[in-house]
């Protein structure tokens, strides 16, 4: 083929024909130029449909972690909440002068006291991070998502670092002060009873029951401690902070949802 044409062009040469020649030159440069755009042309729709099916992983990737954090973000937010109303109810308790409120029902806020749960430092690897990592993040078109996944990738770190704090008041100041009066062992049967309602366990799963104790809660010491009301307070109050924090991942969660759902349902649990 190649031949031919290049016999066309001594032809033209040699029959003086420089017009016609030019002519022809110019319009076989204009076929080389518009091969090589179709075939750009297809190496560009081969490379997209690569990354449009690339995308669709990631983004299933995406809403497999949203469908995880839906759950865990739930429970955070209720252990909180009810750490707060336990540490309120506490100390309303300290505070009534009648002295009527039920050694179960304090007992009860006792246990619910020291409970915890990391979200940050049990998530402090996300998607996020395996995208940034392999160079995959730009493959998610959608502008409003990949800042989504940014923000909610700082909000963790920032969650992470509020849970190391309210870690490290409840291990050297609230059960210090809190090993002082209460009898942890009639307190075990109330974390006991927690854990199974929370999971839905089977009690036989998590036997944390042990042996009468000798020992007995002080609970006129305790409500009448000025120290375990300033520490019970300042329990509260960090415990607090971490609620919004929570609820904001709640939100980007949403936000995210919304964004996947147009995409495809499927992919997003109920």
């Amino acid at each position: 083929m190649l031949r031919f044409f290049r016999h066309i062009r001594y032809s033209f040469i040699e029959s003086g024909r420089v017009r016609r020649y030019l002519f022809y030159s110019i319009g076989e440069i204009a076929l080389v130029v518009i091969g090589i755009l179709i075939a750009l042309q297809i190496n560009n729709w081969n490379q997209d449909r690569i990354d449009r099916h690339d995308e669709d992983r990631i983004l299933k990737s995406v809403a497999d972690e949203m469908n995880n954090f839906r759950w865990k973000l739930a429970m955070g937010i209720e252990t909180y909440n009810n750490v707060v109303l336990s540490s309120d109810r506490l100390l309303v308790a300290i505070n009534d002068t009648n002295s009527s409120t039920l050694a179960d029902s304090i007992d009860y806020d006792l246990g619910i006291l020291t409970s915890r749960w990391l979200f940050g430092k049990g998530n402090i690897i996300t998607i996020y991070d395996a995208l940034t990592g392999s160079g995959e993040f730009g493959l998610i078109r959608s502008a409003e998502l990949r800042n989504l996944l940014t923000t909610y990738k700082k909000d963790i770190l920032l969650l992470e670092s509020y849970e190391d704090i309210q870690i490290n008041y409840v291990d050297n100041h609230l059960q210090p002060i809190l090993n002082r009066f209460y009898n942890g062992i009639e307190i075990t049967d109330i974390h006991q009873d927690l854990l199974t309602e929370r999971y839905r366990l089977d009690p036989a799963q998590i036997n944390l029951s042990i042996s009468k104790s000798k020992f007995s809660t002080d609970y006129q010491g305790m409500l009448k401690s000025r120290e375990f009301s300033n520490v019970v307070l300042q329990h509260m109050r960090r415990t607090a902070t971490l609620l919004p924090i929570y609820y904001r991942l709640r939100e980007y969660t949403a936000e995210v949802d919304s964004i996947l759902y147009s995409i495809n349902p499927n992919w997003l649990e109920n």
